[in-house]
């Protein structure tokens, strides 16, 4: 149960954002997502008894700040004003402990503070630590509720409280404007007219069916995540150059930080249409002084824009400064009901990044030495926001950029490369009109559009899961159904651009079955509309089974397949094979066909997506290029074979020689690692892997040296760096002995036949396929990644 309010004076209604943030910490309690600490270095004489007056001043001035919520019993939630609030204060005298022991202490502190939490029925909400490290030095550490403050609120509420012990130290006045209540601002913001809202967020996202992709994005474990941070400042004549173009364009800087991050997801993704998030300031211009009111204004909205595919231009920057301008006027709406105004399905997120164009100072102005104390800022915890990016443009002498990122959700290198292409796309900006649609900072993700004669957007969710659960360098994006060969004709639309095409094709949508002509004729446009993509990037055109073959159809995939062979980058395959891995029972819906729906069951259609990834994933990774087979502890058992269970049908041993089969097939290596004599050698390939005799391999290495030494012996006999070996044993003991041994080797250990069936590395691309010299995954990214552990398996 909610505590009884401290001696209530007030109470009203909470603001959208104050709404969804009470929600997420009612639903993950644990989680501390809006707890904020801040910390101080105080360099001076500092009156500890005068700064806590200050304080507690400032506190009784402003109600926010004396306010807690309540919601137990209540029909909506309430924040209700206290007369009184003593705030909690703790100090603790470090001067006689040594430097390492005061940080340790220090950092402890401060890690049980912010573990605390904060109980939002106590005001106030927020709490102070004073630590005594030297004679004039002093560390502070102020933990507050961000639903109580926004970032402009806490930079006047630190400068408020300077002020208050500068005048009391000095003997001077400190006598405060008065400024609107908080409790005004939320007035206004309940009086907003719903319906004109509504209306506006519908004729902008009501289209919009899937969050904009972020390259490397992966789901979560559950767990609590933490939070990490990354910095990059702008040269300073990149600086002056956008304050210029920004003057001689009358842009602001929310404009431009817009447009950057448009653009960078739109070369991140593929796209021209992009959805992200954004942080509004939301003080309130119909109150005066709204400046100067302390609380929690901001709200988060969507944005989005289409970002011209030759690049920015000052009039589509203009267009993006009055699109911000208009949604100005519905700026309080809370993002649940703008986000129902979209198409996407219940549970998706409608974007997966925030930004924030930051317009107060990072630190509240304060003259050194006034009062006798200087304070620097030492840092605070990376804000949690609950999506897996948050990017923070801030504006000044040089302009800065703060990428905090979920690190369950996305790894360092993957932050990184958002950075990176931010930063580029928002130095570019003064050059708007001379940019290229294909601009270098996002060569390496790799682009897949999907598109069908039939409904495709059915396999988005299974290709969501794979990037999300594997944190591929990818986005897919999807076709409009019955546009195809539309889309494969223009040079500039999503399709045609793409660096991989997976286009998946039912004979009888593309004409009548029992017209031969016509059905021909369709599948020659086909072949000529791919055709014209030949070289540009790789197709698979996938020829989904149809229920029941008739022999026009036959005919005409046959037509198909003969108009496309020898097509660079293009191949041809059976849809119906293709999931063969995944054991499929029902492939057809028929009940979905006749009402239109799209004719494959749920199970048919997700293992299709998932093959055509992994066939995406072959040719895309920067994989390794000689797969190293484990003689007697994969292919067969003991060094001669003479505990044999090896190569037969549901071994590991049976499944790898397929593999390697297909390996060499494909004009990639293999090599053998074994103990035991030459002659043995070949006597047990001869009785256990006919089918891969001693010829077939690249290299053979034979002896009584532990698996690492033989893998070690294979790279320098075929001239290749480890990297580019993959071990492959089911063994324990050499999987180990190679894992230690050979740091730069990826390695796997095969438990079971079915394990190798799905080990995406082992992949090849289909014959027809050329070796594309387009974006690249590397190693970092965990779906191409066996190096030092055991491989995914799905």
């Amino acid at each position: 149960m909610s505590e009884t309010p401290q001696s209530p004076v007030d109470a009203y209604p909470l603001t959208p954002m104050q709404q969804g943030m009470l929600y997420h910490c009612l639903a993950e309690p644990a989680a501390g997502r809006y707890v904020q600490q801040v910390e101080c270095e105080l360099t001076g004489e500092l009156d500890a008894d005068a700064f806590r007056r200050a304080w507690r001043a400032t506190i009784d001035r402003h109600d926010i700040l004396r306010s807690a919520f309540y919601w137990e019993g209540l029909s909506e939630p309430l924040q209700v004003v206290c007369e009184t609030a003593e705030q909690a204060w703790f100090f603790e005298d470090h001067t006689g402990l040594p430097e390492s022991e005061r940080a340790r202490r220090f950092e402890g502190y401060r890690r049980d503070d912010l573990e605390r939490g904060i109980d939002l029925n106590r005001a106030p909400l927020m709490r102070c630590a004073l630590f005594r490290v030297a004679p004039g030095r002093h560390r502070f550490l102020w933990t507050h509720h961000h639903i109580i403050l926004d970032g402009s609120s806490f930079a006047l509420i630190l400068t408020e409280v300077f002020e208050r012990y500068s005048a009391a130290v000095e003997q001077g006045a400190y006598t405060p404007k008065d400024v609107p209540r908080f409790r005004d601002h939320v007035a206004l913001v309940h009086a907003q007219d719903h319906d004109s809202s509504m209306e506006f967020w519908r004729s902008r996202l009501a289209d919009v069916r899937d969050p904009t992709p972020i390259p490397g994005l992966r789901e979560g474990d559950g767990g609590e995540a933490a939070a990490a941070e990354l910095h990059h400042a702008l040269d300073a004549d990149t600086t002056a150059r956008l304050d210029a173009f920004a003057r001689q364009h009358r842009l602001s800087a929310s404009t431009l930080g817009s447009a950057a991050w448009a653009r960078s997801l739109a070369l991140l993704a593929g796209t021209t249409d992009v959805v992200f998030g954004t942080t509004v300031s939301g003080r309130p211009v119909a109150l005066p002084d709204a400046e100067s009111m302390v609380g929690l204004f901001i709200n988060t909205l969507p944005v989005r824009l289409t970002v011209p595919a030759d690049g920015p231009t000052p009039q589509w920057l203009t267009d993006v400064q009055d699109e911000l301008v208009r949604a100005r006027d519905f700026d309080q709406t809370p993002l649940v009901d703008a986000q129902g105004c979209a198409g996407v399905p219940r549970g998706v997120p409608l974007f997966e990044s925030l930004l924030l164009v930051q317009s107060y100072a990072d630190e509240p102005p304060h003259p050194p030495g006034r009062a006798g104390l200087t304070v620097e800022f030492a840092g605070s915890e990376p804000p949690r926001t609950g999506y897996p990016v948050t990017l923070m443009l801030v504006p000044g002498e040089t302009w800065r950029i703060r990428l905090i990122h979920d690190t369950a959700a996305l790894g360092e290198a993957d932050a990184r490369r958002l950075l990176d292409v931010f930063a580029r796309a928002l130095g570019e900006l003064p050059e708007a009109g001379g940019l290229s649609a294909t601009a270098e900072p996002a060569a390496d993700v790799v682009r897949v559009q999907v598109s069908g004669t039939f409904t495709v957007t059915a396999m988005a969710d299974t290709f969501r899961f794979w990037l999300r659960r594997l944190g591929l360098a990818a986005t897919v994006g999807f076709g409009r159904y019955g546009h195809m060969q539309q889309e494969l004709i223009v040079s500039d639309s999503p399709l045609a651009r793409a660096a991989y095409r997976l286009l998946f094709v039912r004979l009888a949508d593309l004409a009548h079955q029992d017209d031969p002509g016509a059905l021909s004729g369709a599948v020659d446009d086909l072949v000529t509309a791919v055709r014209m993509r030949e070289g540009d990037g790789c197709t698979l055109v996938v020829v989904c089974p149809p229920q029941a073959a008739t022999p026009h159809e036959e005919a005409a995939v046959e037509r198909l397949r003969r108009g496309l062979a020898g097509v660079r980058g293009v191949a041809v395959t059976d849809g119906g094979e293709l999931v063969r891995r995944y054991d499929v029972d029902v492939v057809h819906d028929p009940a979905a066909a006749r009402a239109g729906h799209v004719p494959y069951t749920p199970a048919y259609l997700a293992a299709l997506a998932t093959e055509a990834l992994r066939i995406v994933a072959a040719a895309a990774a920067d994989a390794p290029s000689v797969l190293v087979l484990d003689g007697d502890g994969l292919l067969w058992d003991g060094a001669a074979g003479e505990d044999a269970r090896a190569a037969q049908d549901g071994s590991p041993g049976g499944t790898a020689v397929r593999a390697a089969l297909e390996w060499i097939r494909a004009g990639r290596r293999v090599a053998l690692a074994t103990r035991g004599t030459a002659d043995d050698i070949g006597a047990a390939l001869d009785r256990f892997c006919a089918p891969l005799g001693a010829g077939s391999f690249a290299s053979v290495w034979a002896g009584w040296e532990p698996a690492s030494t033989a893998v070690a012996a294979v790279a320098a006999d075929l001239d290749v760096p480890e990297s580019e070996l993959l071990y492959l044993t089911a063994d324990p003991a050499t999987w180990a002995d190679v894992r230690a041994n050979c740091a730069g080797a990826h390695t796997a250990l095969a438990p079971a036949a079915s394990y190798l069936e799905h080990l995406w590395t082992l992949d090849v691309v289909p014959a027809g396929w050329t070796d594309h010299q387009g974006p690249k995954n590397h190693d970092q990214h965990e779906d191409f990644d066996t190096r030092g552990r055991d491989h995914h398996a799905h």
